[in-house]
């Protein structure tokens, strides 16, 4: 007497994904997801959100930057190292290479940010 053949295949299974709800055939790796991005996310709730933020709000690392940025002098200080380098870098850029905001900014340094035909450096009192 002779054996069916597909009595020997085993017989593929289908599951449905725990996240997206998709039918798919498991693998190893993946039995109960049907992709690595499946497995791998994972959806916070509220109270995990909220507690994470108010773990971040209250890190020591946190604290001392707010203190640090706090102080008035630093920004002013860091402010105004920006300003010299950007004015630096447009002044010794070639016109040609320059975008059409950065041609404006560069016109308005050189003309020590007055009016070229009146020398105004103020329209309706603001500069």
């Amino acid at each position: 007497m002779r054996v069916p053949h597909n009595i020997y295949i085993k017989t593929k299974l289908k599951k449905q994904c725990k996240k997206c709800g998709i039918d798919f055939q498991p693998t190893k790796g993946l039995i109960n997801y049907c992709s690595l991005n499946c497995r791998n996310s994972r959806i916070w709730s509220d109270s995990d959100k909220l507690k994470k933020s108010k773990a971040a709000r209250t890190s020591e690392k946190a604290i001392k930057q707010r203190e640090s940025l706090k102080s008035k002098e630093i920004i002013d200080k860091i402010t105004k190292t920006k300003r010299g380098a950007h004015k630096k870098h447009i002044l010794e850029s070639n016109y040609s290479d320059l975008s059409f905001e950065s041609l404006r900014a560069r016109i308005l340094y050189e003309q020590n940010e007055k009016c070229n035909k009146c020398g105004l450096d103020e329209w309706l009192n603001t500069p």
